[in-house]
């Protein structure tokens, strides 16, 4: 399970988490009810009081998502963890985030509201990047106390008329707005999958690798995995190797800017702020080995904690190693912009030794912004020296120009059957590779 960490609580700096403190832990504890509760309405509450700054920004502004979450969640006042949740509220819930969204993105001009698309490309940011040393030590301000949302440097510049400073202070609040939506969202997810696993008496593991440490799992048995220490030579049984997330990456985003603090800054700031969400970062890197294939499944992953420090593009020796002998690669954030990832590929040695190799791509039918530029711009660069991947889409892509359509209709695997839209991918192995089943056709 991911391992998410509850932002909603203060903890001192350079504190090193527990297991406790992941929400996976919260949720599948015998008061999970409770602490689900409590953390998706102190999410609304941030949502509330960023839409009300921005109410004094631009008029016509209000929400009543907090009220109308207060409400949802009194069926989750009792911390039996035996009772059944009722799905419906649950999706009502959801429903209530993914309007905030929306609204979030409302309030801007087209030209800002597009930068709510660009915020997951982002590292996020860290408090200690912003602000003087003495703000990093003890424990830091529980900011939802909003006794402290009025002081001087909020009141003082929510007073600048100046166009660009109030949209960049309306955006930097749509960020916000977003991020706690989206967390609300996650937590909903992982609230329903904890449950479901619960009833299935299915063991719940969060499973992070110590920094730039690759770590082995060897199947053994329904529900039984063993650590190895290195790779065997022949893998006789399946063996998943562990790419991230890295404890670094999870401590890093417990340790993002108090919303409290980020609002001092983005008010002082005419330049809008990207997210502070830790979004998709922590999903899982896994490759799967078995009979001498390789599979890397990674997910929403980011890539960003392969670096050897904090936004380097110099990628740890070890972590590049595993991702030189592979078969089949899904492509990570679904074919997004993703630099981290492709610059980590090119860099491994990949090109020089797989053949054949598949790049799955699994978004949805004409996505606008799927596969990205930056994706296109590694095709190019991947294929120079070596045989070209085969690509494998789950959803036609949207119009391109001409240089990229040619591109992909080179490399794209023919449709298996009549060509649709969207479809499932199927490959089988028996002493190669085949694809059996793809329903994209391009040109």
């Amino acid at each position: 399970m991911p391992p998410v960490l509850d932002d909603t609580m203060p903890f001192s700096v350079g504190q090193e988490y527990s297991t406790s403190d992941l929400l996976t832990t919260r949720f599948s504890g015998d008061s999970g009810n409770e602490f689900f509760a409590r953390y998706v309405e102190i999410k609304a509450n941030r949502c509330r009081i960023a839409t009300e700054l921005q109410a004094r920004v631009k008029e016509g502004i209000h929400t009543n998502l907090s009220v109308k979450i207060k409400e949802l969640l009194a069926e989750f006042g009792s911390n039996d963890s035996a009772r059944t949740t009722n799905v419906e509220t649950l999706g009502q819930i959801r429903k209530l985030f993914e309007d905030e969204i929306r609204n979030a993105r409302s309030v801007l001009s087209e030209s800002y509201s597009e930068l709510l698309d660009e915020s997951e490309l982002t590292d996020p940011l860290e408090f200690a990047a912003f602000f003087p040393k003495w703000w990093n030590e003890g424990v830091y301000r529980y900011w939802d106390d909003e006794t402290h949302w009025d002081h001087f440097y909020i009141s003082r510049y929510l007073k600048d008329t100046s166009s660009d400073r109030s949209q960049a202070f309306l955006t930097n609040l749509s960020f916000i707005r977003r991020s706690n939506a989206k967390d609300a969202i996650t937590a909903v997810h992982l609230f329903e999958l904890v449950n479901a696993l619960k009833r299935r008496s299915v063991p719940i593991l969060c499973h992070p690798i110590q920094n730039g440490i690759p770590e082995m799992l060897r199947f053994s048995g329904w529900g039984k995995w063993h650590r190895v220490i290195s790779k065997p030579v022949k893998i006789e049984d399946p063996l998943v190797t562990i790419l991230g997330p890295s404890v670094g990456l999870v401590e890093k985003h417990r340790e993002r800017i108090p919303v409290g603090q980020y609002l001092n800054f983005c008010a002082r700031s005419s330049v809008p702020i990207r997210s502070i969400s830790p979004s998709n970062q922590l999903s899982y890197v896994l490759i799967v080995s078995f009979e001498g294939q390789n599979v890397l499944i990674a997910g929403d992953s980011g890539f960003v904690d392969f670096g050897v420090k904090p936004r380097s593009r110099t990628y740890n020796g070890a972590l590049l190693s595993e991702l030189k002998d592979l078969q089949i690669v899904q492509i990570a954030h679904h074919g997004g912009a993703n630099g981290h990832f492709y610059r980590a590929l090119m860099d491994s040695g990949l090109s020089d030794s797989c053949v054949p190799l598949y790049f799955l791509l699994s978004h949805g039918p004409e996505d606008p912004k799927r596969p990205s530029q930056e994706f296109f711009s590694f095709l190019n660069e991947f294929g120079k020296e070596s045989p070209p991947a085969t690509l494998l889409f789950t959803g036609k892509p949207p119009s391109c120009k001409q240089a990229d359509l040619d591109l992909l209709a080179k490399l794209t695997h023919r449709a298996i059957g009549a060509p649709s839209s969207s479809g499932d991918v199927r490959l089988k192995f028996r002493a190669s590779w085949t694809v059996t089943k793809h329903s994209i056709q391009i040109p």
